[in-house]
C-alpha cells in the first residue's frame, strides 16, 4: 500500500489496556496518525480475567475502540493483543516485537508512543530500537479515575465526559449487564476495605499449587475477589510436613485416613505490584506434587463453594477464568520445571 503522504515513521506502536477506551488514548491515535503511515494498537492483558483494573474482554475492548475512528482512520490501523507475562518481561518483550515483524519491516523507522505518567510506563524504555515519542496527559484524564467514577457511580458524567461519545454509550449499555454487578461488587468491597481504619493488611498470602497425575487441583472461593473465578487454594499457614491438613479451610479431601505423599517440587515469591488492589500482597507460593495412583476426591471447604481437578493441558483454556495473577504463577512453575 502507497500513500503520497510522506511521514517521519514507517508505524508507531501503542501500547495500551485500554480500560477504557478515553478521550486520551483517542487524541493520541490522531497524533500518531499524521506522523506514521500506520499505527500498531497493542493491546496488554489478553485474555486476563476481569477485574478492577481490567474488567473488558480484548474483544469488548476492540469493539470500542473501533467504533470510535473513522474507516479511513482503521484502514491505517491494525490491532494486536499480548498477554501479559509478569514473571518474564523479557518474554513479553519478544511478544511485542514478534507482533510488530509481522506488520512492519522492522529496519524501516518505528515510533513507540504514549507518556510518562510513572513507574506503569517503564515499558516506554524496553524497546531502545524504536523512536519514542511523547503524546503527553490529554487534560489529565487516566483510565483508573473513570473506571473508579464508572463502578462506583460516584460521577457518572464526569466518567462518560472523559470518553468518545460511542463509548460512553457503549457503557451506559453495560451497566445493564450481570457482568458489571459482579465487578461493581468488587469495587465497592474494596472500598470497605480500604475505609476501615483498623484493617490489619496481611502483606503475605499462602498459595499452594497441587497436581496429581497430569490435574491441578483449583477452586472458586467465596471471597468476594475470588468469588466466580478459579484459583489455586490459599491458606492461614503452611505446614510442609502435612500440606493436607495445612489447607482444610478451602478443600476437603473426603477420605482423610488415605495417607497422602506431597513433594514439594518448587517454592517462590511473587510479587507483582498489581496483583492485589488493596494494598502490596505477595503470594508464598508452594508447587507440591501429590503421588497418588487415582485423583483423591476433594470437596469444597468452608471457604470455598467449588473445588475440581483440571487436566494441566486445558488451563489454558480457562485462562480468563483465573483469579489475578495466579494463571502467570502456574504458567512460571511449569515452565521452570520442564526446563
Amino acid at each position: 500500500m502507497t500513500n503520497s503522504k510522506e511521514y517521519p515513521y514507517a508505524a508507531s506502536v501503542y501500547i495500551g489496556r485500554f480500560q477504557p477506551f478515553h478521550n486520551g488514548h483517542l487524541n493520541s491515535i490522531k497524533s500518531a496518525l499524521q506522523k506514521s503511515h500506520r499505527l500498531i494498537l497493542v493491546l496488554g492483558g489478553a485474555y486476563l480475567s476481569p477485574s478492577i483494573r481490567g474488567p473488558w474482554s480484548i474483544e469488548e475492548r476492540i469493539q470500542m475502540i473501533k467504533t470510535c475512528l473513522t474507516k479511513q482512520q482503521l484502514n491505517r490501523i491494525d490491532f494486536v493483543y499480548v498477554r501479559d507475562r509478569l514473571y518474564c518481561e523479557q518474554l513479553w518483550i519478544q511478544n511485542v516485537k514478534g507482533e510488530v515483524a509481522k506488520l512492519i519491516d522492522t529496519n524501516l523507522p518505528i515510533a513507540i508512543i504514549g507518556h510518562e505518567k510513572d513507574s506503569s510506563s517503564y515499558y516506554l524504555k524496553v524497546f531502545p530500537q524504536w523512536f519514542f515519542l511523547e503524546t503527553g496527559n490529554f487534560k489529565g484524564i487516566n483510565a483508573t479515575d473513570i473506571r473508579k467514577a464508572y463502578f462506583l457511580s460516584e460521577n457518572l458524567k464526569s466518567a462518560y465526559d472523559k470518553t468518545p461519545k460511542p463509548i460512553s454509550n457503549w457503557l451506559k449499555n453495560y451497566r445493564k449487564k450481570n457482568a458489571f454487578k459482579i465487578i461493581k461488587e468488587k469495587y465497592n468491597y474494596i472500598q470497605k476495605m480500604l475505609s476501615n481504619t483498623k484493617l490489619n493488611m496481611n502483606n503475605d498470602v499462602f498459595n499452594v499449587f497441587i497436581i496429581c497425575n497430569n490435574y491441578v487441583l483449583l477452586l472458586k472461593s467465596k471471597q468476594t475477589l475470588r468469588k466466580h473465578l478459579f484459583s489455586m487454594p490459599e491458606i492461614e499457614e503452611l505446614n510442609q510436613n502435612d500440606p493436607k491438613n495445612s489447607i482444610l479451610s478451602e478443600i476437603i479431601f473426603k477420605n482423610s485416613s488415605i495417607k497422602l505423599n506431597f513433594e514439594l517440587l518448587n517454592h517462590r515469591i511473587f510479587d507483582y505490584s498489581g496483583r492485589y488492589p488493596i494494598g502490596v500482597q505477595k503470594s508464598n507460593t508452594f508447587y507440591f506434587k501429590l503421588n497418588h495412583e487415582n485423583l483423591p476426591v476433594v470437596l469444597p471447604g468452608k471457604n470455598s463453594e467449588h473445588v475440581e481437578w483440571i487436566l494441566l493441558d486445558d488451563i489454558h483454556l480457562l485462562e480468563n477464568q483465573i483469579y489475578s495473577d495466579h494463571f502467570q504463577i502456574m504458567s512460571w512453575f511449569l515452565n521452570t520445571t520442564s526446563s
